[in-house]
C-alpha cells in the first residue's frame, strides 16, 4: 500500500491520560511496533528521549520524554512513563517488532528495563533476506512499504550543525518517529 492511501492518526501522548489509552492499546493489539530515540548512538550509556508505539498502519503515537530545547512542551516524567510501560515491555506474551532491536535492548536495560517478546527484527530480517541491499528503515520502508521517510540526518543535520534529537521540536520529532514506526 503506497504511503499516499494511508488514513493516518499519529499523537502526541503528554498527559497521563493519553498514555493510559495507548498502554490499553498495545496491551490488546496482537504486535505493536516500538521504536526509541535516544541522546547517544552508544546504547551502553543512551538514555531514552522518545518513544513510538504503533498497533497498526497508519495508527501511531510518540511519547517525549526529555525533549530539551527553549519553548518545548511539558512532558511526562520519563521513569513514571517507564515504570508505567515495564509491564508490557517485559511481558513475553505481547508481541512486539522494532528496528535495530539489540540497540533498543540496551537502551531499555540502562532504565532497568528487561525487554521480552520480540517476534520480528526488521533489520536483522533485512541483513538475513537482502544482504546486498540497504538495510536502513526508510530503505527497507520505501522497498517494502512504499513508503518513504526522513533518516536521523535528515530531521537532526549532519556534521557541526548536527544537534540531538532531545532538542529537535516535539512536534516535527512526534510526525516523524510516529511515521517510522507505522
Amino acid at each position: 500500500m503506497a504511503a499516499a492511501g494511508i488514513d493516518k492518526r499519529y499523537e502526541t501522548v503528554l498527559t497521563r491520560e493519553a498514555l493510559q489509552r495507548w498502554i490499553a492499546r498495545i496491551e490488546a493489539a496482537p504486535l505493536t511496533a516500538i521504536d526509541t530515540e535516544t541522546d547517544s548512538l552508544d546504547g551502553m550509556v543512551a538514555r531514552i528521549v522518545g518513544i513510538s508505539l504503533s498497533v497498526a498502519v497508519g495508527e501511531a503515537a510518540y511519547i517525549p520524554l526529555r525533549h530539551d530545547y527553549a519553548g518545548a512542551p511539558a512532558q511526562l516524567d520519563a521513569d513514571e512513563v517507564l515504570a508505567a510501560l515495564k509491564p508490557w515491555l517485559e511481558s513475553e506474551r505481547h508481541a512486539k517488532l522494532g528496528q535495530n532491536i539489540k540497540y533498543d535492548t540496551h537502551v531499555f536495560a540502562n532504565a532497568g528495563i528487561t525487554i521480552r517478546g520480540y517476534a520480528h527484527d526488521t533489520l536483522l530480517q533485512s541483513y538475513v533476506l537482502e544482504a546486498h541491499k540497504p538495510h536502513s528503515l526508510e530503505s527497507t520502508a520505501l522497498r517494502h512499504l512504499g513508503r518513504t521517510g526522513l533518516s536521523y540526518e535528515d530531521v537532526c543535520g549532519k556534521g557541526a550543525h548536527q544537534i540531538p534529537f532531545a532538542q529537535v521540536d516535539v512536534t516535527r520529532a512526534a510526525s516523524i518517529r510516529a511515521k517510522t514506526a507505522t
